[in-house]
């Protein structure tokens, strides 16, 4: 009786194991095989059980948005409202590697970004109204402020990620981003 108990034991462990991988290899990695045109959520009919915004990649996911470029995938804050972008990132202790913020301006112009209150290093990147980058402020110290940046980009969003994003990407003035839309 005892043989027949660990077997159960050990069957729900592997079952457990197995749905533990499902979801890392399927759930956090929406890409084509799963949502593409002959997916296997559309070959296997599984539309009727997962979420139908799955696949779309403009989904908010904690608030967050993606932003791409041609080598990596930044999940990102969108901030609009002048409130939320006079704060930014100021006053957080750091920001998760593929994390970032996007701010959204009404209107294409000049927008000065600055370091106050912030406690690690960022690059801002310009984007203008076409998504393409018109400037590129590399590993800002915080003890910059209160040096006032990107003044001389006419851009309608900007993107703070951490120092070295834009490097270790070779991201560079023509570059254009995709928001998924």
């Amino acid at each position: 009786m005892q043989k027949k108990g660990t077997k159960i034991f050990f069957g729900i462990i592997i079952f457990c194991v197995f749905i533990f991988l499902f979801s890392k290899t399927v759930i956090d990695e929406k890409d084509k095989t799963l949502c593409g045109e002959k997916g296997i959520l559309t070959n296997f009919n599984l539309l009727g059980i997962v979420p139908k915004d799955f696949c779309n990649k403009t989904v908010v996911e904690n608030n967050l948005k993606s932003i791409f470029f041609a080598s990596s995938t930044i999940l990102v804050e969108e901030k609009s409202k002048p409130e939320e972008m006079m704060i930014g990132l100021s006053g957080r202790t750091g920001l998760e590697n593929g994390k970032g913020m996007l701010f959204v301006f009404n209107e294409v112009g000049s927008h000065g970004f600055w370091m106050k209150d912030m406690n690690f290093p960022i690059d801002i990147i310009f984007l203008n109204e076409n998504l393409e980058v018109v400037g590129v402020e590399r590993s800002l110290a915080t003890s910059t402020y209160p040096e006032i940046f990107g003044e001389e980009f006419v851009s309608k969003y900007v993107l703070e990620v951490n120092a070295g994003f834009a490097d270790m990407n070779v991201i560079k003035v023509g570059d254009k981003a995709d928001l998924g839309e």
